[in-house]
């Protein structure tokens, strides 16, 4: 994600939102900041967009290391550490997004 990206700004706000309802019962969210020019203040901007999740900054090693450098990209990982979905979508409140933290918690 990159604070700069139109469609990541659409998605943090929801995805945010989806974090604050379920954290309760352990989902997290880290997100992954690409590509800021050196002008920007990505922390500003997260703040004003209301997003409450861990987001690195300035993480254009980790996004390589995890080869997701294209647009936003998004990984749900159960609780073994296991990769049980990625989608680029940005409609965080998508029945499917719930659906998938809802088995990642064990909550179904």
């Amino acid at each position: 994600m990159g604070t700069w990206c139109s469609y990541c700004q659409l998605l943090q706000p929801d995805l945010d939102a989806l974090y604050r309802k379920y954290q309760g019962s352990g989902f997290a969210v880290l997100g992954i900041s690409i590509r800021e020019s050196l002008d920007a203040d990505p922390e500003k901007t997260l703040k004003a967009l209301g997003v409450s999740f861990k987001t690195a900054v300035n993480g254009d090693n980790i996004a390589k290391n995890l080869m997701c450098q294209a647009r936003q990209l998004l990984l749900f990982i159960d609780r073994k550490g296991e990769l049980i979905w990625k989608t680029h979508s940005t409609n965080a409140l998508s029945a499917e997004f719930e659906a998938y933290i809802r088995l990642i918690l064990y909550l179904d």
